[in-house]
Order: C-alpha cells, then structure tokens, then sequence
C-alpha cells in the first residue's frame, strides 16, 4: 500500500470515531466527513457505502478509499458493542427473495431471468442507471446537492397530490401494499431531490443555447399510434399511413384481422419521434416497451416556445446526453445467473448448437 493510500486510511480510521448515534446519517457523514477527506487527498477517491441495522437504528459503515491506479483500502465502522455485517457470517432470511406471489418466492436470480429473457432491458438499464446517479451524487458537492427542508416538504406534497394520499390512512395503506416504511419513503423523496437538483447544476446555462439550434426538436406533436402483433408488415402500415389514410380506419381493421392490438392517441415532443425530423415525414415506426412495433402517424404539430414546460424537457434531455455518456463510461457487472463457460457446457450436455 503506498504511503499516501496509507496516510489516508489512518485519516478515515480517526474520524470516523466521531460517528456516533442515529443523528450520524450518510448524508451527513458524506457533507461533514468526505468532503473534508477529499479536500485533504486531492486525486484519491472516497466512496461511502452503509448499511443500516434496524434493530439499533444506527448506521454501519465502509469508506473505499481509492488511488488513481486503482489500489484501494477498505475502512469499516460499526456502532460500539456491534458486529459489523461483513463479520457475522450469516446472511438475513429471504434476503435472496424479491417477492412473494400467492406465498410463492420469487428469488432476485429468478426475477432477473425473468426481465432479460423477456426483452425487458429498459427495467435493467434504468436500476444500473440509478445506481449509477447515486455514485455522482455521492461525488458532487453536498453544498450543490443537498436539499433544503422546504425542497423536501414541496416534494412530500407533489407525491401525495399524484398518488391520491390525502390523509394518513391512505398513506399508510400506499406504504403496506409495497412493503415500504416511511423511512424509506422519505429516503426516495430526498433522493428524488437530490436528483433534480444535480440535473439543474449540470444543465445550467445551456438551455438557452441549445433550444436555440434544436427548438424544433421540442415542437410538440399530436400522433395517432396503433400497436402491431409480431407478425405483422410494420412497413406496409407505415406506407399506408404516410399515403393520408387514417391510422384509426387502419388500425379498426387491423384489430379485427388480429394484427395489432391496440390504437391509441397522445401529444409527444418531437424528439421522441425520430421519423417525425427526417424529412417532414408525417409517418414512421418505433419500438414499443415490449419490444412490438408501434406505427404512429402525425396528426397536428405546434411550435415549441421557450416557457416553463420546454425549459424543463431541454433540462431533462441534456441532463439524459450527459447521463448516458457517463453510462457508456461505467463498467457494469451482474453478479447473477451462470458463468458463459458453464452456459456453454450446459447447451453441449443438451445437444444444443
């Protein structure tokens, strides 16, 4: 270990014996103590990560502490007269169980299973992404990211007005029915803003000069949209559609034909649909969440202005650009599943080619 990693790792060690109690949440050890350490240990990186006994409501801790060739030192804390999770040597019960249907668990293996074969990649991208979203903030600035009581408050309302939750028992009730504590709750919520307030710092000053080059990418466009079966020619829709014939008249007979299943309407920015700035299409296909196609046909589209509302979509869309460059920067390992040399082996044993 070299002597700087070293030097570092004592510092984590001696104050860290300062974090005692309850009142010592993450976020206040990330604002009082790893800000400090990063000050003090310019190109080292240190990552907090916790673990909350429910039993003593207090926190135990690990702070990775990381050099710029990849060298790390682990320091772990635990309450006095605790024992720390990674030294007792058992695991929780069920704590590989996701779920229960009907009495029946469904393991995390089974459940990831379930979401890669089923094409649903979108669910896997986002929790790798969110994951991700935690680690930037857990490396931002607390003064930048830290929301104020009022920011919270303001949220704690938002989410009420949107679920329905005007008084306690519906809360309660909205909590059961998910497995939640309003621990846990207000843990989304202040990360929720927390969130928003990193997308607001790395989007600031670029909003009035990106709309101004791509305003018509936010143009707000009402399209029919009509889901197709696997089997059916998206393309021939599509043809038909861009000829002036009504998707709703197109799609009447083909739900009756059985090959789509369902038409709908809806008012989307442009950008959403690619078609839409290709050459003045007025027609085009995308791909549902299901992984089906979906044939959409623009029936009116009104020019964006720069109000409240499309400053917000400009935000939201550069803030997603800088996520995914950061994405596409991250290394992502599932610890789940078989290991491909096993797979391989077992498609052999099968007959499988």
């Amino acid at each position: 270990m070299s002597e700087r990693l070293s030097e570092a790792a004592a510092r984590v060690t001696r104050d860290m014996k300062d974090v005692r109690g309850s009142e010592w949440t993450p976020e206040r050890v990330r604002g009082a103590k790893v800000a400090a350490w990063r000050s003090a240990f310019a190109g080292l990186d240190f990552h907090l990560t916790w673990e909350r006994d429910e039993g003593a409501d207090e926190f135990h801790y690990d702070v990775i502490v990381t050099a710029e060739n990849g060298e790390s030192v682990v320091v772990s804390y635990c309450p006095d007269r605790r024992m720390p999770f990674v030294a007792r040597g058992a695991q929780r019960v069920g704590e590989h169980q996701l779920l229960r249907v009907n009495g029946q668990p469904v393991t995390t293996q089974e459940a990831m299973a379930e979401l890669e074969i089923g094409h649903d990649g979108v669910a896997l991208r986002e929790l790798a992404q969110r994951t991700l979203l935690r680690q930037l903030i857990d490396r931002t600035d607390p003064a930048v990211v830290t929301p104020s009581e009022d920011e919270l408050r303001d949220a704690g309302d938002a989410f009420r007005v949107q679920h329905g939750l005007f008084d306690a028992k519906d809360t309660v009730r909205w909590l059961e029915e998910r497995g939640m504590t309003w621990k846990m709750l207000l843990a989304r919520l202040r990360r929720d803003v927390m969130v928003a307030k990193l997308r607001e710092h790395v989007t600031a000053n670029q909003v009035d000069a990106h709309f101004a080059v791509h305003g018509s990418d936010f143009d707000r466009v009402l399209v029919e949209e009509l889901t197709l079966e696997p089997w059916a020619d998206a393309d021939a829709f599509v043809a038909r559609a861009r000829d002036g014939e009504s998707l709703y008249t197109i799609g009447a007979r083909a739900v009756r034909t059985g090959e789509a299943r369902v038409f709908s309407t809806r008012a989307v920015r442009a950008l959403d649909l690619a078609a839409v700035t290709v050459e003045g299409a007025n027609a085009g296909v995308r791909s549902g969440t299901d992984g089906s196609a979906v044939v959409y046909r623009v029936v009116e589209r009104t020019a964006a202005v720069l109000d409240d509302e499309t400053i917000a979509a400009v935000a939201e869309h550069l803030f997603k650009r800088w996520l995914d460059a950061r994405m596409s920067e991250t290394h992502l390992e599932w610890q789940w599943g078989v290991v491909p040399a096993r797979a391989a082996d077992e498609l052999a044993v099968a007959g499988v080619s």
